[in-house]
């Protein structure tokens, strides 16, 4: 559930003091929307990689025909990010931090919800 990555991401930025007084800094806003940003393209990275047909290579480049691919994007333009992209970042950094806290569908918890 992306509102519990903003509340997450809320809790970290206040531990490392970007939340001087009742509203957080610059940085800390700035950080808050980038962990957004990465969980989001984290969740279509992975559901593209599991739930997806027809799709070759490595999880750190997708081999798909053309065909394959304009049927993708046709599905969820998204998807037009991860052609022909070095997607090493998302299995070796987005992995570690996502992995454990997603769910396809409706009902998401993350390590802290166990």
């Amino acid at each position: 559930m992306l509102f519990m990555v903003f509340v997450d991401s809320c809790l970290i930025e206040q531990k490392k003091g970007h939340k001087p007084t009742t509203s957080f800094d610059k940085v800390g806003w700035e950080n808050i929307q980038k962990c957004i940003k990465e969980k989001t393209e984290w969740k279509l990275y992975d559901r593209l990689m599991r739930l997806e047909t027809g799709l070759g290579g490595t999880r750190s480049l997708v081999d798909a025909s053309y065909e394959c691919w304009e049927e993708k994007i046709n599905d969820n333009k998204d998807y037009a990010k991860f052609r022909n992209t070095d997607l090493r970042i998302f299995d070796e950094k987005y992995a570690t931090l996502f992995r454990d806290s997603i769910a396809v569908g409706d009902q998401t918890m993350t390590p802290l919800q166990f």
